[in-house]
C-alpha cells in the first residue's frame, strides 16, 4: 500500500480509542471529492496501547524505503463519551467572568473533584440573545496518556475532541439542515446503545448514552428523548426545537416514533441511514476536520500541541497545480497576444500605402462617405418601394375578357425612402380605360362584372393597390360596333375612397 501519493492530497488521520479496540480512518482530497480512503479497526486487549498504534500506522509513519519518517505525522484524536464531561451553562452577571476551571465546578457540583486534575476548553455561543458557555473537560492522565502513547508511535496529535463532535461533523457534512433550523436533537444509533445528542449549528451542547434494547428502541428514544429535552428547558432559552434527526440502523422503521416526535416536538422528524453510533464513525468524523487549518468546536489537546511549522501546512499540491494552472493561461495569452501583434503590423503595413493622406484630406474623405451613404439610402428606398408595373400589367391584361381593348394607360410611383424627408404626399396610382364591345340589344355584358371582381382578388395587384374604383361609363359606337367605355383606377390604401362605379 502506498498511501501516499499525488491523486490524494492532504490525508488527515482520525483514530478513536476505547476501552478493547482502536479504530482509524484517513480522510484524502481526492480529485473527485474529500472522502476516507483506509480504515483500520483493532483489538487492544493485553497488549500496550503504544505497539497497538505503532503497528497500525506504520503504512503511514514509514516512508517507501521502511524506515521512520524524520517528521512525526500529525493524528486527530476521539476521546470517547464516557471519559468527557460536556456541559452548556448559560450566562448571567455572576459568571459571565469565571474561567473554564470554575465554570467547570459550578456544573459540576461536586467537592471531590478537582479542577487541577483535569484539562479544559470552553466555547461562547450566542442563542436567541442569550450567551451560553460550551464546556469540555476530560482527565489530564487521559490527554497525557494519548500524546506520549502517539509519541512513541511516530505521530503527535493535533487534536483531541469529543468523540460526539465528530458524529456530528459526520452527520453535518453528510446532510445539511436549512439555515434557519439551528437548534436541532440527534439521535445516532448503534447495535446495542445509541447517543442522543442536543446541538446548536456545529457546536454540540450536551448528549446523553443510552442501552437499546431489541424490541424496545422506540421506547428508550422517546425516553432520551424526554430527558434532553428537561435538561434544555433548565437553559431558560426560549428556542424551539428545529428539527429532530435519526441517524443510523436503517433496519429500523421508527414509524411510531416520528409520528410521536412530531406530536410531541412539533419539529420535523428526518430519518438518515448513517452516521452509525460505532468506533469508524467516529473515527471518520475526526479525520474531516482540519485542526491545524481551522479551529475546531472543542479540542481537549489545544495548549498541548507543538507550533507547527509552515512546511506542514502549506498547501504544497494545490500550490504546484495552480502553478500550472497559471502557466497554461499565460502561454495561452502570450500565444493571443503574439496573434495580435501581427494583426497590428499586418494593418501598419498597408496604411503605410497611403502616407500620402494626411489629416487635412479627412474633410473631403468624410463628405465622400456621406455622399456614398445617401446614394445606397436612395437606392434602398428605390428598390424597396418601387412597382413592378410588368408583372402588374401582365396580369391585369390576363384578367381581361375576349375583345376587350384598352384605349388609355397612365401609371405614377414616387420613390419612398425611409428617412428622407418629402415636401408633399407620394403619388402613387394607375389608371386604365377599357373599351368593351356591346351585345345587339345593348345591355351590358355580364363579364365586366366577372372582370373587375377578378382584379379586385389578384394578390400581386392588392400588394400596391388595394382599393380599386370604376368610373367614366360612357356607350358609343366604333363604325358598326357598339361599345361600352369605362376607366378603373387603382389606388393605394393611403388615397382610399369611396367607388364612383361598379
Amino acid at each position: 500500500m502506498k498511501p501516499w501519493n499525488l491523486t490524494r492530497i492532504r490525508p488527515a488521520i482520525g483514530v478513536v480509542i476505547d476501552d478493547r479496540r482502536i479504530a482509524m480512518s484517513v480522510v484524502a482530497s481526492t480529485p473527485r471529492r474529500r472522502r476516507e480512503i483506509a480504515q483500520d479497526v483493532r483489538e487492544c486487549q493485553g497488549e500496550a496501547l503504544d505497539v497497538v498504534l505503532k503497528r497500525m500506522l506504520a503504512p503511514w509513519v514509514d516512508g517507501e524505503d521502511g524506515k521512520p519518517r524524520r517528521r512525526k505525522i500529525w493524528v486527530q484524536v476521539g476521546i470517547p463519551e464516557n471519559q468527557v464531561f460536556q456541559a452548556s451553562v448559560p450566562m448571567s452577571v455572576a459568571n459571565r467572568n469565571l474561567s473554564a476551571q470554575s465554570l467547570f465546578l459550578e456544573a459540576v457540583q461536586a467537592t471531590n473533584l478537582r479542577a487541577e486534575d483535569h484539562v479544559f476548553d470552553l466555547k461562547k455561543i450566542d442563542v436567541a440573545r442569550r450567551s451560553l458557555s460550551i464546556i469540555s473537560a476530560c482527565r489530564r492522565e487521559v490527554v497525557t496518556g494519548m500524546i506520549d502513547a502517539f509519541g512513541q508511535a511516530g505521530a503527535q496529535i493535533a487534536a483531541a475532541e469529543p468523540a460526539p463532535t465528530a458524529l456530528l461533523r459526520l452527520a453535518l457534512q453528510q446532510r445539511r439542515t436549512s439555515r434557519s433550523v439551528t437548534l436541532c436533537m440527534r439521535f445516532f444509533l448503534g447495535p446495542r446503545r445509541a447517543l442522543a445528542l442536543m446541538s446548536f449549528g456545529s457546536y454540540p451542547l450536551f448528549w446523553q448514552v443510552f442501552d437499546l434494547p431489541a424490541g424496545g428502541e422506540e421506547e428508550a428514544v422517546r425516553s432520551a428523548y424526554s430527558t434532553l429535552w428537561l435538561l434544555w428547558r433548565r437553559h431558560g432559552v426560549k428556542v424551539a426545537i428545529g428539527a429532530v434527526h435519526l441517524h443510523g440502523r436503517p433496519d429500523l422503521a421508527l414509524s411510531a416514533q416520528r409520528e410521536a416526535f412530531q406530536k410531541q416536538a412539533g419539529a420535523e422528524v428526518i430519518r438518515s441511514p448513517g452516521p452509525d453510533y460505532d468506533l469508524v464513525s467516529i473515527a471518520r468524523g475526526i479525520a474531516m476536520a482540519d485542526p491545524l487549518l481551522e479551529d475546531v468546536e472543542l479540542d481537549l489537546a489545544r495548549r498541548f500541541r507543538p507550533a507547527v511549522p509552515i512546511r506542514e501546512i502549506f498547501p504544497w499540491t494545490e500550490a504546484c497545480l495552480q502553478g500550472v494552472l497559471i502557466a497554461g493561461v499565460s502561454l495561452f495569452l502570450y500565444a493571443a497576444a503574439a496573434d495580435v501583434q501581427t494583426s497590428f503590423r499586418h494593418a501598419k503595413t498597408q496604411s503605410a500605402a497611403f502616407l500620402w493622406m494626411g489629416d487635412d484630406q479627412q474633410a473631403k474623405l468624410d463628405a465622400e462617405m456621406k455622399g456614398l451613404e445617401e446614394q445606397i439610402t436612395f437606392a434602398s428606398g428605390f428598390s424597396k418601394s418601387r412597382i413592378a408595373w410588368t408583372s402588374q400589367l401582365r396580369t391585369i391584361a390576363a384578367d381581361t375578357p375576349d375583345g376587350t381593348t384598352i384605349s388609355m394607360l397612365a401609371g405614377d410611383a414616387d420613390v419612398e425612402i425611409h428617412g428622407v424627408a418629402t415636401k408633399s404626399k407620394e403619388k402613387k396610382q394607375l389608371v386604365v380605360q377599357f373599351n368593351t364591345p356591346l351585345p345587339d340589344d345593348g345591355s351590358i355584358p355580364p363579364h365586366i362584372d366577372k372582370f373587375l371582381s377578378t382584379l379586385r382578388e389578384e394578390p400581386l395587384v392588392l400588394q400596391h393597390f388595394p382599393n380599386i374604383n370604376v368610373s367614366g361609363l360612357q356607350t358609343g359606337t366604333a363604325g358598326k360596333v357598339k361599345k361600352i367605355t369605362y376607366r378603373v383606377d387603382f389606388l393605394p390604401k393611403a388615397r382610399a375612397g369611396a367607388a364612383k362605379g361598379s
